[in-house]
């Protein structure tokens, strides 16, 4: 794995590829490794490649991590903004309420 093999979280595409996968348990070492959590130098918003891969537990995961919720992808959309356009009910609901309190 990429922090076994003595990578950087940090580095851009540490939590991208993490994110990416899909897998939640690899999201959280790179997170506890201490990953920022907002976009990288490239533009790339974690919390929208989350979205726009319906990945509902990872999209909680980096909200509960301290991800600002504003940040929009190169494409001008939130993480919200996808949500809501692809359809994915249960992260629009869950940004939807986490952005109200």
């Amino acid at each position: 794995m990429l922090l076994d093999a003595g990578a950087d979280p940090n580095e851009k595409d540490a939590l991208a590829y993490a994110v990416r996968k899909g897998d939640p348990r690899l999201v959280q070492r790179v997170l506890d490794a201490g990953s920022i959590v907002n976009p990288n130098e490239a533009g790339t918003s974690p919390l929208c490649q989350a979205a726009s891969g319906n990945h509902f537990e990872i999209v909680k995961m980096l909200v509960e991590a301290g991800v600002d919720l504003s940040i929009k992808e190169r494409t001008n959309q939130t993480a919200l903004d996808i949500g809501k356009d692809e359809g994915f009910e249960n992260i629009v609901n869950f940004l939807t309420k986490v952005a109200s309190t």
